[in-house]
């Protein structure tokens, strides 16, 4: 039976295995404890060991023992008393007791059940700290759950609890739910895996190997005790499975603070939740994906899987006995959004399980996608499967993937690879490939080798392609000692760019090599657009965009399709331009937007601009005549705030370097500190000196006519 822990009193030594073979002492400062394994039987009990210590100036007794009758099992860890030296010398013994860890485990014909529970000693940070787990199994459904409490000196406590159902759930072949699981922790923070740490998170990884929801259950409480004295029943296998809970619940945890090394790690003020499942869908698909929230200063959402794809499936296999695989998709997934960042990320690689038509074919590569809705990058997005170009200067903040890409020597000296990429970012879109098939038997070599890389970028339009075929061969022979080596390839390129369109074909041959020009030479610098073309090509229809925040009228807040019917009670509204500014004012007020960035416009290459927006307030009298501007004791109620932000540079940013490469520079994705519109509140009513009634219009009475003071009298 597993061992569940140490006790509470003198430092001990464990032996994990449930059975005491070896007389060991373990020390910890002023405190030990030496142990005698004894592996008797007494009638049900079994006693595995004894020992002798000291802690806390006690002299403490502990054993190690288990009791079996029928198909009940019990066994304790640690289970003592300790005593006082100088109190037996006052006649007063004053026994204090001792446990570490129990287990219960029953094992009927249809039911398997099994708990364990252990404490550890107290730490410096927490003095109480309490961990269960346990195990039901019947023929239709498993149930494993394990928790931890831990009580902190200072007053506080932290709270986890995991928990899986193993049963079927959906109509099969279609979609089937073979686990689901879930789990909370209260004063606790769970650390989000990255994409490599996904097949290691505790969390998905319990579903993945069955360390937690061991699947259906077997209904007769599988495993043969191999602990002597534990009885040759069947409720060691549940027992021991209850152990594991508290082992991987060791895993989970660490200690307090944001310098802790576990995956759980106790935190005030901080609350994670989660929610998983296993499933089967067309007999093709198998997987496993946790979805957890986390709230700690910040919200993060984490959806963490794995999903694998075999073809053919099982029943489709011809040898249903030995089937052959043609292709297998295993595939980790990572999904994650944190306020804190304002950066929803989602990311996925091939695992080394991959293969395309033989094991020995192996597929590679991951992909990405991220989008930043606030911060420093604000507005950003990147799109990549595969990579970027190996020219391309990849900006710090963008996620680096892994080639897609195959790799196969299927025999008989020929070797296959392949690689391929696509990316798109708010300045351009990049894709490419590359294909190399040799072959290579004694002396004699073959080779095709063929590539592809384009760049596309907008604002102005620009494209620039690449195209590369090699085919040669190569015979090496000796002769009278000398080694000889004679062979013949062709190569041949084509770059095309524009606008204006033009390019360049290579031809290398075995003796001769050339280059042949077309059309218009590359450009040094991106064409040159006009503000027409700018402002119908790159700006949204509607440039100025005036949205109500708030305080319209249920009525439907519009009259004639133009006017607002706002409430009295308060009215918000929102400004918004698809021309960032470098300025800004409210009815003639200059509005503080810190240290602007610099205005440019990239497309017509021009710098140095600069661009106000200004709002303005009027007063239009019901009975009509000329509209007014608020005063400022009108406009002292208002409330304005200006909204700043990022924008493209591939649109406001300064002109890039004429290198002729029209490679989007990532230095200037974005251009921060803008400013991007406005918020208005409007000042609500307020009432400007006392209320006063005459008394004489104050009449008690049940007469229903009488005049109501609907306005001040004098």
């Amino acid at each position: 039976m597993t061992t569940l822990g140490k006790p509470s009193g003198p430092t001990t030594s464990t032996t994990g295995t449930g059975t005491a073979t070896t007389t060991g002492t373990a020390t910890t400062g002023a405190n030990s404890t030496g142990w005698k394994a004894l592996d008797r039987r007494i009638g049900p009990l079994y006693v595995r060991r004894l020992g002798v210590g000291t802690s806390d100036r006690k002299i403490w007794f502990l054993l190690d023992a288990d009791l079996v009758f029928g198909g009940l099992s019990l066994a304790a860890d640690g289970l003592g008393f300790g005593v006082s030296p100088d109190a037996l010398q006052g006649g007063d013994p004053r026994l204090e007791g001792a446990l570490s860890g129990l287990a219960v485990a029953y094992s009927g014909p249809s039911l398997t059940v099994a708990g364990a529970i252990e404490k550890e000693p107290p730490t410096g940070e927490f003095d109480l700290s309490l961990s269960g787990g346990i195990v039901a199994r019947t023929e239709k459904f498993s149930l494993e759950a394990l928790g931890n409490f831990q009580h902190a000196r200072s007053g506080w406590f932290a709270l986890d609890v995991l928990g899986v159902l193993g049963a079927q759930f959906g109509e099969p072949p279609v979609f089937v739910v073979t686990q689901l699981a879930g789990g909370f922790g209260y004063n606790s923070r769970l650390r989000v895996p990255t994409l490599a740490q996904v097949g290691q998170f505790p969390l998905l990884k319990a579903l993945t190997d069955g360390t937690v929801g061991a699947g259906t259950g077997t209904g007769s409480g599988t495993g043969t005790s191999t602990d002597a004295g534990t009885a040759t029943g069947t409720t060691t296998g549940t027992s021991d499975a209850a152990g594991q809970l508290l082992t991987l619940l060791r895993d989970l945890r660490g200690s307090s603070g944001t310098g802790g090394t576990g995956w759980i790690t106790p935190a005030p003020g901080s609350f994670w939740a989660a929610a998983g499942l296993t499933f089967t869908a067309f007999e093709m698909i198998s997987g496993e994906a946790v979805l957890a929230v986390g709230v700690s200063g910040d919200v993060s959402i984490t959806l963490a899987g794995h999903a694998n794809a075999s073809f053919p499936s099982l029943k489709d296999a011809p040898d249903k006995d030995n089937p052959r695989r043609y292709a297998v998709a295993d595939v980790d997934v990572l999904v994650n959004y944190r306020t804190s960042t304002r950066l929803f990320a989602a990311e996925a690689v091939l695992t080394a399980r991959s293969f395309l038509l033989d094991t020995d074919c192996r597929l590679t590569g991951g992909l990405a996608l991220y989008v930043w809705t606030g911060g420093p990058h604000g507005g950003d997005f990147v799109l990549t499967v595969g990579g970027y170009p190996d020219h391309y200067p990849v900006p710090a903040h963008y996620p680096r993937v892994e080639r897609v890409g195959v790799n196969w020597s299927p025999g008989g000296g020929v070797s296959i690879s392949g690689t391929a990429y696509c990316a798109l970012t708010p300045q351009a879109v990049m894709a490419g490939g590359a294909l190399d098939v040799s072959y290579h038997s004694g002396g004699l070599k073959a080779w095709l080798d063929a590539s592809v890389h384009a760049v596309v970028s907008w604002a102005p339009f620009h494209f620039d392609v690449g195209i590369s075929v090699s085919v040669g061969v190569e015979y090496t022979f000796s002769t009278l000692g000398w080694e000889h080596t004679i062979g013949a390839h062709i190569t041949v390129g084509l770059d095309v760019w524009g606008p204006p369109t033009g390019g360049r074909a290579h031809v290398d041959l075995t003796v001769v090599s050339f280059s042949v020009p077309f059309g218009q030479d590359r450009p040094s610098k991106p064409n040159e657009l006009g503000w027409a073309q700018v402002r119908d090509k790159l700006l949204p229809a509607q440039t100025l965009c005036l949205s109500p925040l708030g305080g319209l009228k249920p009525s439907g807040g519009a009259k004639d399709g133009t006017d607002w019917h706002a409430s009295a009670s308060g009215f918000g509204f929102s400004v918004r331009c698809a021309v960032p500014a470098t300025a800004m004012a409210f009815c003639g007020k200059p509005m503080d937007l810190g240290s602007p960035g610099a205005l440019a416009l990239r497309p017509m290459h021009r710098q140095g601009l600069t661009c106000s927006h200004a709002l303005a307030i009027c007063f239009q009298p019901e009975t009509g005549g000329q509209a007014r501007d608020l005063n400022d004791l009108e406009l002292a109620g208002w409330t304005r705030t200006p909204v700043i932000g990022a924008v493209p540079a591939a649109v406001w940013g300064p002109p890039l370097p004429g290198d002729g490469q029209q490679v989007p520079d990532p230095a200037t994705g974005l251009l921060p500190g803008l400013g991007l519109g406005m918020t208005v509140t409007a000042d609500t009513p307020r009432l400007h000196g006392p209320l006063t009634v005459p008394g004489r219009l104050l009449i008690s009475g049940d007469d229903r006519r009488t005049t109501l003071p609907l306005r001040p009298q004098p």
